[in-house]
């Protein structure tokens, strides 16, 4: 009996988890974010695509992929040295507010030159 209302417990709090980030997302500004990835620009770009292949472009990637890592950079769950106190005081709307901003964003489709036609026809 225990072990099922402790199964029950934890289900419960991770629903009530996945509902209170779900209702987060739906309310995700990017013009918000916008302002808050100022600092961002100058690793990822100011569209969210990096100048430096080091730093990964942001740009057009899946909203909530973006919110869980910057949740993870903040909680120390994901430790990126470079990042080092840049999202330490992003609230979880914060975090939305930006993944929002770089979701929207065109994503960063590569390029090739001219004599690569084949390269290019090949996808």
């Amino acid at each position: 009996m225990r072990k099922l209302l402790a199964s029950l417990a934890i289900t419960m709090g991770a629903v009530g988890t996945a509902h209170a980030q779900a209702d987060l997302q739906a309310d995700a500004d990017a013009a918000a974010g916008r302002e808050l990835a100022q600092t961002c620009a100058a690793c990822h770009g100011q569209q969210g695509i990096s100048a430096v292949g080091t730093f990964p472009n942001l740009a057009g990637q899946q909203m909530s992929y973006l919110a869980k890592q910057i949740m993870d950079i903040r909680d120390g769950n994901r430790v990126v040295p470079q990042m080092a106190g840049l999202v330490d005081n992003f609230s979880d709307q914060d975090a939305w507010d930006a993944a929002a901003h770089f979701a929207g964003q065109d994503a960063n489709l590569g390029q090739t030159s001219d004599e690569d036609a084949e390269l290019r026809a090949r996808g």
